[in-house]
């Protein structure tokens, strides 16, 4: 039996198994199979080059792509009125598949030496993926100018879209909310440098605490955020209408169907140690990311179209 009939093989049974389970799985967690560099697209050509050499990832097999306004709408402001212009998506990420049980980590790179990302944190981005159903990625984000960083998670969405992985828009701008949701509080303590890790760490652990529980209501989820403030001892510094609101945005997403997936509970714990370990704009090492990228060779270009096919096998069995 030759090779080539042995990787067709291959693929028809992955298609057979992964496609009949497929119905019985709601909410999957997600991850990527390749190394993507996805620009923002007010990057100009020139730009596009610069954001190349600060990612520099000429020793992986790189799969570049293009975030747009359509997909910062869709995935950012699912069904909210929040107009985002072109001159917004400045941000640009590079995504790679990290081991498995890893859960998520995300570094900010200065562009040729100055700080871009102006308020988004490196923990924010990660919990907020971690919650839109990722796992077990690595993340760079950018800019070529400054910016806040709200849109720069669009790039992760759209290099999942790649490999037909598209998360349900509702469950992302839930997610994206619940980061959003910490940045008042943040703002008002920002000459304590811990406390955007604290904070990060209290929404995720009381995210954790209700995973699988329908019946949980909005006084009970304020409570037990309370209580993480409190363990992460930051309670006496957090305002009561920022947990109000922190309380609205972590109700939202529980009623997202991510968040009724109980297989969410080991990444998100993970992620939650990631961010304890982590630095404010640095939470994956160098040897990390490294390890992270996909080399070039026949037999990763072979995985990543099985897994493009098979998720596209899956999105007709979805229909």
């Amino acid at each position: 039996m030759n090779k080539h009939l042995l990787i067709d093989l291959f693929v028809i049974i992955t298609v057979l198994v992964m496609g009949m389970s497929y119905k019985a799985q709601a909410a999957t967690l997600v991850s990527v199979h390749q190394t993507y560099l996805v620009y923002g697209a007010n990057n100009s050509p020139r730009v596009r080059q610069q954001l190349d050499d600060v990612f520099d990832l000429t020793n992986a097999d790189i799969c570049t792509d293009v975030a747009t306004v359509d997909d910062c709408q869709h995935y950012l402001y699912n069904q909210q009125t929040q107009i985002i212009k072109k001159s917004q998506m400045v941000a640009a990420v590079a995504v790679s598949h990290a081991k498995e049980g890893s859960g998520i980590k995300v570094n900010i790179q200065p562009f040729n030496g100055q700080e871009t990302i102006t308020q988004v944190t490196a923990q924010q981005y990660a919990l907020a993926l971690q919650l839109s159903g990722i796992k077990d990625i690595n993340v760079i984000v950018t800019s070529n100018k400054k910016t806040s960083g709200s849109q720069a998670l669009t790039g992760v969405y759209v290099a999942l879209q790649n490999e037909h992985q598209m998360l349900d828009y509702a469950q992302t701008t839930a997610a994206n909310n619940v980061m959003k949701s910490a940045q008042a509080a943040i703002n008002a303590n920002k000459t304590n440098k811990a406390y955007p890790i604290q904070i990060t760490m209290a929404l995720g652990q009381c995210a954790l605490h209700f995973i699988g529980n329908k019946k949980v209501d909005e006084a009970q989820i304020q409570q037990q955020l309370c209580q993480d403030l409190k363990n992460n001892g930051i309670k006496d510094v957090t305002e009561q209408n920022q947990i109000i609101e922190m309380t609205k945005a972590l109700t939202a997403w529980l009623n997202t169907p991510i968040a009724q997936n109980k297989a969410l509970k080991a990444p998100l714990q993970q992620t939650i140690i990631n961010i304890k370990r982590s630095k404010i704009d640095k939470m994956a090492t160098d040897n990390e990311w490294l390890r992270s990228q996909h080399p070039k060779n026949i037999w990763n270009y072979l995985e990543l179209q099985v897994h493009i096919f098979v998720h596209y096998i899956r999105s007709i069995v979805e229909q």
